[in-house]
């Protein structure tokens, strides 16, 4: 009676099964610990579910959040402040970008925190945490030194900036750096959340940070505070949510002290980050240098113009990213089991979802994205039309490719990534210095979509060949197949509106907008979506609704 605990954790149980009057028989006692054990796990699995859908539902919400948010008050952001402080605000946000992301150590934390919790060593779990908070206090002395250095010599750096621009850039940026500064130390939180699978808080403190800035910046303009609202509300927001998140880790448990580095658990952190340093620093590089070769060679509202139509851009992107989420613990499967043959076809699969989700976005941009920006934020931001098309329609093809960069992650080979994106990096700053003084920001964004073209879309794909050994064949008649379906919508688009006279305003744009979709999904779905995925999502889909009815 006494080694009844051994058994079944009584205080565990719910009150229903408390009042039951349980027999201490061995055998009793054995079958009742069975059904206490298996009912925790049940539950717990369930949470854990649960948890996971609501995190991907909250990730879309944030990000259609964003999107909706941007469009509605990013006119009326640039008509309060202006084009050319706007361009400065873009300017000092695009270089302290460097400075303040995670640069991919937060997956190296995330994946050590899951690891040990998992295990249920919550020594070493605690030590990670610790170890984390020492290198982002180094990182943070180091990026404090350099910002340093910077300050002073923002005069010979940005030297087509007239006298007043220059002093409010310097204030901008002595803003915006001490809140970058301040923030920077709390970002691996984001691996620890990730790592203890609280999806749900880390997604809700994410989307209480987007609606603070608006709030704020809304706020602030409101009183005529001009861009250095913009500079407050972007600073002040994400260093109260950092602190928000370090409270809720503080109530879980977790106690941080920064005092010594363990060198065995930070050679693992550097480790596993270590090419996802050089991907991340080198897409920074790529579209953050950007405003400041514009400030170098042409002006401030050059920067507006390209910054704009790198919007459209990242929008894009966000919802390319989140569908690819969905497909990766597929991808690991699969490959630990030896299953090459349905690695190909999960990837014909994938990329056709892909391409046909993606394809609507940029065709809907090369459509009607003309009367869209001009209609969004005025007639002179034409140009940022010009912007967007040459940077989305040549990485098309690298937003179609989630399964075989997966794979280069499984298989520890993320060096071919990395080695493209630096090529791509180094040719994109090349072509834009070169092409910037003559065609402004058009000229910045033709460097950028041909040098992703060339690296990320060919050279990449050669590395998939080579290194993965996988057959291209089927991607490239995708391709192909796609390409002869986007012509088409264009086409049919074009011949439609050579007859039909719309008015130009957004009544007209939405007529416009409904035709495409109307044109785009029957044209697409006929000639380009593969065979698998009109099986194993449509045609399945169909069939019970023709049964229901």
């Amino acid at each position: 009676m006494n080694n009844w605990r051994q058994y079944i954790t009584y205080d565990k149980l719910p009150e229903r099964y408390r009042r039951i009057r349980w027999s201490f028989h061995p055998p009793a006692m054995k079958i009742t610990k069975k059904i206490s054990a298996t009912y925790f796990t049940f539950r717990q699995t369930m949470s854990r579910q649960s948890a996971i859908k609501t995190g991907v539902a909250l990730s879309y919400f944030v990000i259609i959040f964003n999107i909706v948010a941007g469009l509605l008050y990013t006119p009326w952001m640039i008509t309060k402040i202006g084009k050319a402080d706007y361009g400065l605000y873009i300017l000092v946000t695009s270089f302290l970008a460097y400075f303040t992301v995670d640069y991919g150590l937060w997956q190296a934390i995330n994946k050590l925190v899951a690891e040990y919790h998992t295990k249920g060593d919550h020594e070493r779990e605690h030590r990670v945490v610790n170890v984390a908070a020492s290198l982002y206090l180094l990182i943070d002395l180091c990026i404090a030194m350099v910002l340093v250095v910077v300050f002073f010599c923002v005069d010979g750096i940005y030297t087509n900036l007239t006298d007043s621009e220059l002093a409010l850039f310097k204030t901008l940026f002595i803003i915006a750096s001490g809140f970058a500064l301040l923030a920077f130390p709390f970002i691996f939180l984001h691996g620890v959340f990730m790592g203890r699978e609280f999806f749900v808080p880390i997604k809700i403190f994410d989307l209480l940070q987007r609606v603070g800035v608006i709030v704020i910046t809304v706020v602030l303009l409101f009183f005529n505070c001009g861009v250095i609202s913009l500079v407050l509300a972007f600073g002040l927001v994400p260093l109260a949510t950092r602190l928000a998140q370090y409270g809720y880790l503080w109530r879980k448990g977790f106690r941080i002290h920064p005092v010594h580095i363990d060198r065995p658990i930070a050679r693992s952190i550097l480790g596993l980050s270590m090419w996802l340093f050089v991907i991340v620093l080198a897409e920074l590089f790529v579209t953050n240098i950007s405003p400041s070769i514009l400030a170098k060679y042409a002006d401030t509202t050059q920067i507006a113009i390209f910054a704009i139509g790198l919007a459209l851009y990242n929008y894009v992107y966000a919802f390319a990213g989140a569908i690819n989420g969905f497909f990766l613990p597929r991808v690991y499967k699969l490959r630990n089991e030896g299953k090459d043959a349905a690695i190909l076809s999960t990837s014909t699969m994938v990329s056709g979802i892909q391409m046909f989700i993606v394809g609507l976005f940029v065709m809907g941009i090369v459509t009607v994205g003309r009367e869209f920006i001009t209609l969004w934020v005025g007639q002179s931001f034409e140009t940022s039309y010009s912007v967007s098309i040459w940077v989305l329609v040549p990485v098309m093809i690298t937003f179609c490719q989630p399964i075989e960069t997966t794979e280069l992650f499984a298989t520890n080979k993320l060096y071919c990534q990395a080695s493209m994106m630096l090529c791509t990096a180094i040719s994109a700053v090349a072509l834009s210095i070169f092409l910037c003084p003559r065609y402004g920001a058009v000229g910045t964004a033709i460097g950028i979509g041909v040098s992703k073209f060339l690296f990320m879309g060919i050279g990449l794909n050669i590395f998939f060949m080579r290194v993965l050994h996988r057959d291209r064949r089927p991607f490239l008649r995708l391709l192909l197949r796609y390409a002869l379906a986007f012509s088409l919508t264009y086409g049919l688009y074009l011949g439609v509106f050579h007859y039909l006279s719309v008015p130009y305003n957004w009544g007209g744009f939405l007529i416009k907008g409904v035709i495409f979709v109307a044109i785009y999904i029957p044209t697409v779905y006929v000639i380009a979506l593969p065979k698998s995925v009109k099986k194993s999502l449509f045609i399945p889909k169909l069939n019970k609704l023709y049964h229901k009815r």
